[in-house]
């Protein structure tokens, strides 16, 4: 909001807040800025700045206030304190009224967006009543408030009608406590005063007692069309975005829409933006009452009675194609957005997981401001996101928008998605689809292209054949074909409500089709054929009807000439007339001139004779008949020439009349623009002979085209206008479809070069996607043999494309069988046809007519039964997709399904009968089925099986004895189980209960294992229904079920029946209850401390009945937890509840405290619980008990929401709004399904969310019935750990498309306050009856979208790390597979190691994470290796460094990570994490570190107090070389002991001080000898502790210890009397780990350790004791050595890992160093960064520990990029560019990838262009690196190139060396702006330092040399002629100059098309200057021809025309002078 006011001297902005096309949150306004002048311009100044502070808040664009804020701030100045007293303070909103506060009020600091809030007749000042101030105080004080009412327009509000209006808003006044003070009914406006403030207007109930409208204002307002479609809203009252072919969802449901803004603006008060281009989009409307619109301006011609346009029918209207539900990503679904249908129920939906924004200093360019990079965003993330179609013509795009005007480039982090509007032909001027023009312009044409003659041709496709079409007719028939589709095209324009541009495109389509008869038709007479004529009275040649049948062949020519020539007169006439009417009637020659230019010369002839004018009536008689009078007006028009007769007493119009009459039309047409058809009529009718044929004609006009000479052919919509579209359009790209047509006919049979442009769309219509008609005239031309041609299969599939998103799915396959066959593509039309199959099914397989349509066609069945195969399959009907599939003799896929999905279903239905038919009908073909026998060979063996033993014995002849029946069923229960092993892992639970058949086959004879099992089945049909996953019962489903069988009719008796909902509570009804066939998920419903059951009085049962009987009702009420209910209050809070509860008629029982349960006993139901009153009475709690327990995370990373309450769906990442804004997310939902009920796609993945939430007081939840029968346990969940989540990096506006905001979705900033933003434009959505699958009400297509549309729509980065694609989000654990027409987006969090617990970026972390490690690794030795890159060198580095330096530089690398220690605030997984680096830097310095003493290189001992090993640290100097291997076997001893440590003394301190022996084990696990012989020995245990002093010793001792153990078992020695923990220990202590660790899991260190301490001799390897540990690892003998995350935690990702996948980095450096030198094979996965953090984009300390060890020789690899890259990534996200190139450097060089490190270097510069330039630090890092400052030059060039900063961009050109680029950047753009401003020292210097080089650049002498010639050949004219030696006569001045002027002429020439017009100046001042000079000296002596000469130099130069003519006149007067001289 920016508002300009000016007071006295002082001028001010103030810049509140601004909006950008960007999505700002609240807190990232810019600053205001107020810019002091004049007097104040100091000190003032400083005053204005000071007083912002003071200023109100006021953001929302459609609220003002008076004083407006500009006046405040400037009074505020001039006045100090002025906002504390400010006089009659006004705010209001535009269309709703406004409040004025009596006397003087105190503004300062007022937020006025919080505080006062206008909705529909209603006003509310301090809404939250706990900020509201005392009365007087603030604005809660008195006031003047006015507020405007919708009354109904219908109503006439006078007299009585009048009055009683006024006293019922007297009495509403008065009832709120105010005071009336009018109503004027005129304008709606209510006024009255008030007292003091909290909600003032009229309720629901008071607006209806008024007659008051039920759409908000705007919404009555129907919009102007300002060029673009808007699609239909609603059956009456219409809210168009006239922009972006949008509308408003509320208004299309009937919902005010302001009010459903602002609703969701209370809900999502941040995205302010939303709400301001919603109003925005208000300002725009237009009132209903239009004037006539312009009607065609061929109606006149055609004679076609247009009548007034009628109001169009009212229609039901489709639901928006792409529409946002009201929210941002995250609320009112978990992470979904949907995609409302255009039609049929559920809806598309498009959803999008999110990271994090990224901090203000990690910035990347594509974030910034100001940032327009064009260099590709996807820097090493993989493929790059250009462009792409998504489904149903949905453009996604990094572009500017479709048809936008804005001249600013985009930038490249804009995403852009647009609905191509590819229905506009089929809607009326209302943008209404209009079902009478889908009928004419599709069905009907088509039909009539269907009833022509066809050919034929089968084509073999497998063992199928295609039957292609090919149109045939002769020329003949032409003309019949051209009057039917004429006759199409006519009825088209009889449809009422047409544009005005409509209309004048159908009448082009007619004159198209009238001409195509008349070039290309001829009639057969005789046995002959001739041009046709008219053969009726509508015919277009009247005067040809009575031909004779006998014409003269020869004559046929002119006969087509004379039709055409008619033809062109029609086409003009309307042109001519509308020219005529608008000359007054006194201009006679005007108009007689105006009826040639149309051939009227009837109307010419009698105009003429009515003006007394008879000898120009007879010469108009004769016009353009014989070359002889032709001939005669121009040789008389010569001799009045000759003769010197004076022209100016003759009327210049009649001159032009004889001009033309005398074939000279170009002087005819001098200062007279006319249309391309006018000139074309001119040309034949007056200049050519009349005899010439058309072809020459049309050639001759394409000459005079060619050489600019005749007026461009353009497009019929650009020729005649108005349209709707504003059109972009180059003169010579969109030329008529009648011109190409000409073209055509005059190519004569020979090769037509235009055919792709002539059938353009673009040749006839603005629209560029419409086919309709241009397909049509293509094939009706192709067929009668005008061409040939097989390459225009972009008109095919443009017209199959618009045919299917209309639904016209048959017709669009008749299109495909017409497309020509072509060898090279021999499978097109199969896979067209397929697809279209595939991906429309829906909609072709719902119409009976189209699918028979499809099979009439010659379409296999199989194609559409395979279709419809996958179609059902995909959407779970596995039923129908089993008999599609076996119909399409798929039989593999139709028996996977069959037992997969099928048999066991109808099995457990008991529907045996029908198993029998599909498994039999598959049976004949189980040769191609794999595993028959095991599949529906088990069930068809069932069923022989069954019917053998139920048999009577008699009858049997195998099975006859019980051995027989046993060998038959165990063979039976064996392939059974066989089966069960083969399908096991496909086959879900109910499937697997086919092995209850094998337990009932398997029974005897006599029991009931048939009986049991129907009874079973038949048992289910009684259970009652609970589907939502938070609600549970009690017995279970799965109890009552087993119940229902075990005691038939059990349902019906059901004792103590419980329905509950985890945290809300739960109801016990009273005895038995009939609990059969109810519907618990409508009957019981649980909200935040309320319950009610058979909500819906219509199906409650009388009392007694059913559920509605006494019950006991338990409420968990969510008390605020800061309230300690204890004596007076306890009592006084059950006071209340029993007051309630009796208030309701119920029986109040009790209330616990500490958890909130309140328990109540009721007779009968409706509705119990606390009403909103009765919760502001008790001290509750606002958020619902979801919100105050957050989800377990599964995976993903989520974004902070807030940092107290968050709600998060594990599958999505996403989060719930609602709970974060302190409302009910179910509430919220239920509310938004009462406004949206057809999107129950969302509904289902809201409730999905919530069946993701456990709570600590959760009951069993239901279960299958199935479950109890299959012996499933289900445990209970345990609840979350509760935790901080990151906020959303990708909001959606609340809005869907088309609704309130024009057509952005803004995708909310990474870094800087400024986001990102994702911008969408729409087209339509499309009628009900054109729906395409991927909107139906249950279409989840699995085709790709992008049919005939392009390139498809898969996945690409984004820019900054965004990814968008069409898969499942990243993370997400839902098996579903996902729509085609889901797409989703998100973003990597690539910067969370800077980022404290509350996800707040550090920039201590930064430096500790980033600059300190580099700063570090840069200090350490290097060796340099150049490598030449072209001209260039660069230099690559690797770090050197030897085994005695690595203890050191391990230390260095601690200390940082330790200073990040002590950073505040981090996580404890971040902790973890960097403890862990530091042990692993530890382990390094221990594992391959080396020391050198007495020349002697040792182990590396401690050698400072800090160390790791002070009991080494008095270490001799001349230790054993031989023990060098068991030193650092000790420095890893102790190094385990450290690492452990931490998880011995945590589980010490976790048990009770009585268990002894279980803390000494667990001290033995961390080898801590100390503290366990010490705790034996304070205990007695003497013996105990002299064994554990010895522990781990002499393998004496152990085996002393392992052999008493045998003895003791030897000699039966009963262990029951000794302690297990005791045993547990000596086992230790012999050795046997195994024996002491059963029953007793530890991690993989300890583990280690005591494999190393306990039972491995002390003097062994460590090579050897890593690699035992290895091997039993690997026998599954040895716990998994995890990563530190899993392994430690708590870490805040939940983590998704397979044991053998994320190994700790600590695990693989043991492993290297047991490799002793030979090659590591696990290098790639060591390096992982989930090897050490659970961040896999995180690579800042992997990266240093790899080249670490690697300069220490610990391995060497050069295939470690994957390392490189991610690290290079991670800085460039983080703005840290120059340290990116210095790790580039570091990467090894590689022959096979010679130009790897250039490529990435260049493409940082470019890419990061505006961060590197920015920061002069990075800049000059860059340089020492020794980047060649070329490739820094030429970056900065292309960004200064691409901002249009020309002049720097040509400086950087000029320094990298790119003369070319610098030289032509110079002409076209700096050269002439510098001339122009008189910086000609600046050129000089520019030119001059290219000079050089010219050489090298193109065109140099005529470029930048013009400029260096025009200085020197100036200086030289300028000098005195004394001192000049060339140019010393004015012949030599004048060759000067006509050279110099030649090749300024020969330079606009090769330029002239590149130059803007300011060069254009610039080189015409050049000229102007040069020709000053040269006539200004006369040159003494030199001859008048010399001064002759010059002048004809001067008129060669471009200059101006009036300089000419000026300089004209001297010639003249010097000619005149010279013939004076020569006469005397």
């Amino acid at each position: 909001m920016k508002q300009n006011h000016n007071y006295n001297s002082l001028s001010m902005e103030i810049d509140i807040g601004v909006f950008d096309d960007l999505c700002v949150s609240q807190s990232q306004y810019k600053k205001r800025k107020i810019s002091p002048s004049g007097m104040y311009s100091c000190s003032s100044g400083v005053v204005l700045f000071e007083s912002e502070a003071s200023l109100p808040t006021l953001r929302l664009s459609d609220y003002y206030m008076e004083p407006s804020l500009s006046e405040l701030a400037t009074r505020e100045v001039m006045y100090p304190g002025y906002c504390s007293r400010v006089p009659d303070f006004t705010v209001g909103r535009n269309g709703y009224g406004c409040v004025k506060f009596v006397d003087k009020t105190d503004v300062r600091c007022l937020d006025l967006d919080q505080i006062i809030k206008f909705d529909r007749h209603e006003l509310v000042v301090y809404g939250d009543e706990s900020v509201k101030p005392v009365v007087g105080q603030g604005l809660n004080k008195a006031a003047e408030v006015t507020l405007m009412l919708q009354i109904r327009s219908s109503v006439n509000y006078r007299g009585d009608q009048l009055r009683e209006m006024v006293r019922k808003l007297r009495l509403i006044t008065e009832k709120q406590g105010a005071h009336f003070i009018s109503f004027d009914p005129s304008n709606g406006e209510w006024k009255f005063l008030v007292h003091h403030f909290s909600r003032f207007g009229l309720s629901e109930d008071d607006e209806e007692d008024i007659a008051m409208d039920d759409v908000a204002p705007e919404v009555q307002n129907t919009v102007e069309m300002n060029g673009s479609n808007v699609s239909e809203i609603d059956e009456e009252n219409a809210i168009v975005d006239p922009i972006l072919l949008s509308h408003s969802l509320p208004a299309h449901l009937g919902l005010d829409p302001v009010k459903m803004n602002e609703m969701r603006m209370l809900m999502f008060p941040a995205d302010e933006e939303e709400a301001e281009n919603f109003n925005g989009m208000l300002s725009q409307q237009r009132l209903p009452y239009r004037k006539e619109s312009s009607r065609s301006p061929l109606q006149h011609i055609s004679r076609m009675t247009v009548h007034r346009i009628s109001p169009p029918v009212t229609r039901k209207t489709p639901l928006a194609l792409l529409e946002y539900n009201p929210g941002n990503f995250g609320s009112s679904s978990p992470g979904s957005i949907l995609m409302t249908q255009q039609s049929r129920g559920l809806p598309s939906k498009m959803r999008k997981v999110e990271g994090f924004k990224l901090d203000l200093k990690q910035e990347t360019p594509v974030t910034g401001s100001h940032s327009c990079n064009i260099v590709d965003a996807a820097l090493f993330m993989g493929r790059s996101f250009r462009v792409g179609w998504g489904p149903n013509g949905v453009l996604v795009h990094t572009g500017a928008p479709v048809g936008s005007n804005d001249s600013q480039r985009v930038l490249s982090s804009v995403i852009t998605l647009e609905k191509v509007a590819i229905d506009k032909v089929v809607r009326d001027e209302n943008n209404k689809v209009r079902e009478e023009l889908t009928e004419f312009c599709f069905d009907s044409p088509l039909n009539l292209h269907k009833e022509i003659n066809h050919e034929t041709k089968e084509v073999g496709v497998g063992s199928f054949k295609l039957k292609l079409q090919t149109l045939v007719c002769d020329r003949v028939m032409l003309s019949e074909i051209c009057r039917s589709y004429i006759r199409i095209v006519e009825r088209q324009l009889e449809v009422p409500g047409l544009s005005s541009s409509s209309r004048i495109i159908l009448m082009h389509q007619v004159m198209v089709w009238e001409l195509l008869k008349v070039l290309f038709s001829v009639r057969e007479i005789s046995g002959q054929l001739k041009s046709v004529e008219a053969d009726n009275e509508e015919d277009m040649m009247p005067d040809m009807r009575e031909s004779a049948p006998d014409v003269d062949q020869e004559a046929l020519p002119l006969i087509r000439r004379a039709e055409f020539s008619y033809w062109l007169q029609e086409c003009v006439c309307h042109r001519v007339q509308h020219e005529v009417s608008s000359l007054n009637e006194s201009s006679d020659l005007k108009h007689i001139f105006l009826y040639l230019t149309g051939r009227q010369l009837d109307a010419a002839v009698e105009l003429a004779a009515s003006r007394g004018d008879v000898r120009l009536a007879c010469l108009l008689s004769q016009a353009g008949g014989s070359p002889v009078n032709r001939s005669d007006v121009a040789r008389q028009l010569d001799l009045w020439r000759i003769n010197g007769m004076d022209f100016n007493f003759i009327e210049d119009d009649r001159i032009r009349i004889l001009e033309l009459l005398a074939g000279n039309i170009r002087g005819a047409l001098h200062d007279i623009n006319v249309d391309w058809k006018r000139f074309l009529g001119l040309l034949m009718w007056y200049q050519l002979p009349p005899d010439t044929s058309l072809t020459i004609i049309f050639r001759t006009y394409q000459q005079l085209l060619d050489h600019g000479r005749a007026p461009y052919p353009v497009a019929v919509y650009i020729d005649e206008g108005p349209v709707e579209e504003a059109v972009n359009w180059n003169a010579d790209e969109r030329f008529d479809l009648a011109y190409y047509l000409m073209l055509l006919h005059a190519s004569e049979g020979n090769k037509f070069g235009a055919l792709k442009t002539m059938f353009s769309t673009l040749s006839s219509t603005p629209d560029a996607l419409d086919y309709h008609m241009i397909w049509h005239q293509r094939a009706v031309l192709e067929a009668v043999g005008a061409f040939s041609s097989n390459d225009l299969h972009v008109l095919d599939l443009g017209y199959i494309s618009q045919l299917l998103c209309l639904g016209q799915c048959h017709w669009a396959i008749y299109v495909v069988l017409h497309m020509p066959h072509r060898d090279d593509y021999p499978y097109l039309h199969t896979n067209l046809i397929r697809e279209i199959l595939f991906q429309y099914c829906e909609v072709w397989s719902a119409q009976e007519l189209q699918r028979k349509f499809i099979g009439d066609l010659g379409i296999p069945s199989e194609w559409l039964h395979e279709a419809l195969a996958v179609y059902f399959n995909y959407h779970g009907n596995m039923l129908k997709a089993l008999e599609h599939f076996i119909e399409c003799a798929n039989w593999q896929k139709a028996h996977s399904i069959f037992i997969i999905s099928v048999a066991h279903s109808l099995f457990l239905s008991a529907k045996h009968s029908e198993i029998w038919r599909l498994a039999t009908s598959m049976e004949d073909h189980k040769s191609e089925i794999e595993d028959w026998d095991l599949g529906a060979g088990i069930y068809i063996s069932f069923y022989l099986l069954r019917s053998s033993l139920q048999e009577d014995n008699n009858t049997m002849s195998e099975l006859d004895t019980l051995e027989n029946k046993n060998d038959g069923c165990r063979d039976f229960i064996g392939r059974l189980n066989e089966s069960l092993a083969i399908w096991g892992g496909r086959l879900p639970v109910d499937a697997s209960l086919h092995s209850f058949v094998g337990e009932r086959i398997s029974e005897p004879a006599d029991q009931y294992y048939v009986g049991q099992g129907v009874v079973l089945f038949e048992s289910e049909a009684s259970l009652p229904t609970l589907r939502l996953s938070d609600y549970y019962m009690e017995p279970s489903l799965s109890e009552l079920a087993t119940r229902e069988v075990m005691y038939p009719g059990y349902c019906s008796r059901v004792p103590d029946f419980t329905v509950g909902r985890n945290g809300y509570g739960c109801v016990k009804f009273v005895d038995k209850t009939d609990v059969r066939c109810l519907d618990l998920d409508q009957i019981i419903k649980f909200d935040r401390h309320e319950l009610v059951v058979y909500g819906d009085e219509s199906v409650k049962p009388v009392v007694g009945q059913g559920l509605n009987k006494a019950a006991e009702v338990t409420l968990m009420l969510q008390i605020r937890s800061s309230v300690n209910y204890r004596g007076d209050q306890l009592r006084e809070m059950v006071r209340k509840l029993r007051l309630i509860t009796e208030k309701q008629g119920a029986h109040f029982i009790s209330f616990d405290p500490s958890n909130g349960e309140w328990k109540f006993l009721v007779h009968h139901f409706s509705r119990f619980g606390l009403s909103e009153d009765d919760e502001e009475d008790i001290a509750m709690d606002d958020v619902a008990p979801e919100v105050q327990n957050t989800v377990e995370m599964n995976g993903s990373n989520v974004s902070e929401i807030d940092e107290e309450n968050a709600i998060v769906d594990p599958i999505l990442l996403s989060h719930s709004l609602p709970a974060h804004l302190g409302l009910d997310p179910v509430k919220m939902n239920e509310m938004r399904m009462l406004m949206f009920p057809a999107d129950e796609e969302e509904a289902e993945n809201f409730n999905g969310m919530l069946s993701q939430q456990r709570l600590p007081y959760r009951k069993e939840s239901s279960r299958s019935p199935l479950q109890h029968i299959s012996r499933m346990t289900v445990h209970r969940i345990s609840p979350p750990v509760t935790r901080k989540t990151p906020l959303a990096l990708l909001e959606y506006n609340p809005g869907n498309f088309g609704s309130s905001s024009p057509g952005s979705i803004l995708m909310t900033q990474q870094s800087r306050g400024l986001p990102s933003k994702m911008r969408k434009v729409e087209g339509f959505k499309l009628d009900l009856k054109q729906e395409t699958p991927v909107t139906g009400s249950h279409s989840c297509n699995i085709v790709d979208a992008a049919l005939f549309m392009g390139r498809s729509f898969r996945v690409g980065w984004g820019p900054n790390g965004v990814l968008v694609h069409t898969g499942a989000p990243v993370g997400s654990n839902d098996s579903q597979r996902v729509l085609s027409s889901v797409i989703t987006l998100e973003k990597v969090a690539i910067d969370k190691v800077v980022r404290d617990e509350n996800n707040k970026v550090r920039e201590e972390l930064t430096e500790f994470c980033f600059d300190s490690p580099l700063n570090l690794h840069k200090e350490i030795n290097h060796e340099t290796k150049e490598v030449g890159v072209g001209s260039f060198k660069l230099k690559l580095q690797t770090l050197v460094c030897d085994r005695v330096m690595l203890s050191e530089i391990c230390r260095s690398y601690i200390r940082i990570v330790e200073r990040q220690l002590e950073v505040p605030g981090l996580s404890s997984s971040s902790r973890i994490i960097l403890m862990h680096q530091v042990m692993v830097w530890e382990l390094l310095k221990v594992l391959f570190s080396v020391r050198e003493i007495s020349g002697q290189l040792k182990s590396v001992e401690a050698d400072n107090e800090e160390d790791m090993m002070p009991d080494m640290r008095e270490s001799a100097p001349d230790v054993d070389q031989e023990a060098l291997p068991l030193i650092r076997r000790a420095e890893f001893s102790y190094w385990l002991q450290e690492c452990v440590c931490h998880r011995v003394q945590h589980e010490v301190s976790s048990l009770n001080e009585s268990s002894d022996l279980k803390h000494i084990f667990l001290y033995l696990t961390g080898r801590q000898l100390d503290a366990a012989v010490e705790l034996a020995a304070s205990r007695g245990d003497v013996r105990l502790a002299c064994l554990l002093s010895q522990a781990g010793g002499s393998p004496v001792n152990r085996s002393d210890v392992a052999r008493q153990l045998d003895l003791w078992r030897i000699n039966g020695m009963d262990f029951n009397f000794i302690e297990d923990d005791r045993i547990r220990i000596l086992e230790l202590l012999a050795g046997n780990i195994r024996g002491a660790l059963h029953d007793i899991n530890v991690d993989w260190k300890r583990f280690l350790g005591l494999l190393m301490w306990y039972q491995l001799p002390p003097d062994t390897s460590l090579t050897i004791i890593f690699r035992t540990y290895q091997q039993l690892l690997d026998h599954g003998r040895a716990p998994y050595p995890v990563a530190v995350y899993i392994d430690e935690g708590p870490v805040e990702e939940a983590v998704n890992w397979n044991a053998d996948e994320r190994f700790d980095l600590a695990y693989y450096l043991m492993l290297l160093h047991a490799s002793e030198g030979n090659k590591f094979g696990a290098l790639k996965t060591m390096f992982s960064t989930l090897s050490s953090t659970p961040d896999a984009l995180d690579y800042h300390m992997i990266w240093h520990q790899r080249a670490v060890l690697e300069a220490v020789g610990a391995f060497s690899s050069n295939d470690l990029h994957v390392l490189d890259l991610g690290y290079i990534s991670q800085l460039l996200c983080l703005g840290q560019c120059h340290w990116a190139i210095y790790v580039v450097l570091h990467m090894p060089h590689r022959d096979d990838y010679p130009y790897l490190h250039t490529n990435l270097i260049r493409e940082i510069l470019f890419q990061y262009c505006e961060v590197w330039s920015a920061q002069e630090l990075q800049r000059k890092f860059i340089g020492d690196l020794g980047i060649p400052s070329e490739w820094l030059h030429e970056a900065l060039a292309v960004y200064f190139n691409y901002h249009g900063n020309m002049l720097k961009a040509l400086e950087h050109f000029i320094e990298c060396a790119n003369w070319q680029k610098a030289h032509s950047i110079f002409i076209i753009s700096v050269a002439h702006s510098l001339f122009l401003s008189a910086k000609h020292s600046e050129i000089w210097r520019l030119a001059t330092s290219m000079e050089d080089h010219k050489s090298e650049i193109e065109d140099w002498d005529l470029g930048a040399g013009i400029y260096i010639s025009f200085y020197l050949l100036r200086s030289s004219l300028q000098e005195d002629n004394n001192t000049m030696s060339e140019l010393d006569t004015l012949e030599n001045k004048n060759d000067g100059c006509r050279d110099f002027i030649g090749r300024l002429n020969e330079s606009l020439a090769i330029w002239g098309g590149r130059l803007p017009v300011d060069a254009r100046v610039a080189y015409s001042k050049m000229a102007e200057e040069i020709c000053h000079l040269l006539v200004s000296d006369n040159g003494e002596g030199s001859t008048r021809d010399s001064q002759l000469s010059c002048f004809d130099t001067i008129f060669g130069a471009p200059i101006t025309e009036d300089l000419r003519a000026y300089h004209l006149q001297d010639a003249v007067s010097l000619f005149t002078c010279y013939l004076s001289e020569a006469a005397s």
